[in-house]
């Protein structure tokens, strides 16, 4: 019923910036969605647990992802953000076993983009090399 996921950066916390929405500082950005290129929905996390969600490819943008997050910074060499997020929220198809995903670290003035699958693309809304995630039961 529930996908956890714990992203770790191997860093000084102290040099986490936050902006003034969630975007504009560090971040992890979160993509799942039903199929590849086609309707999908981002979850972003701020160092401060601070989240923005919404859907994308679709008329209907607002989303609540039901997801329970924690953002640790006080190890001094990593930042530690866990999630805990319902399966019936993410994508439609992911309660059933399957769902497909990226997982972005994005920081300001850092041209790499860091993600858990490349895109290859111009940048972390490209959505045609998403994971396939298969859940066991």
């Amino acid at each position: 019923k529930w996908l956890y996921l714990q992203l770790t950066e191997w860093m000084k916390p102290g040099a986490l910036r936050q902006g003034p929405s969630v975007w504009d500082g560090d971040d992890w950005e979160l993509f799942f969605a039903p199929t590849r290129g086609g309707v999908y929905r981002q979850l972003c996390v701020g160092p401060d647990g601070r989240v923005f969600e919404q859907a994308c490819k679709t008329e209907q943008t607002a989303w609540t992802s039901g997801a329970v997050v924690v953002s640790e910074r006080g190890e001094k060499d990593r930042w530690v953000v866990k999630l805990a997020l319902p399966l019936e929220k993410l994508a439609p198809g992911a309660a059933e076993g399957k769902v497909y995903a990226n997982f972005y670290r994005n920081s300001p003035g850092n041209s790499d983009m860091l993600a858990w699958q490349p895109t290859f693309g111009t940048g972390f809304h490209d959505t045609g090399r998403l994971a396939e995630v298969r859940l066991g039961k």
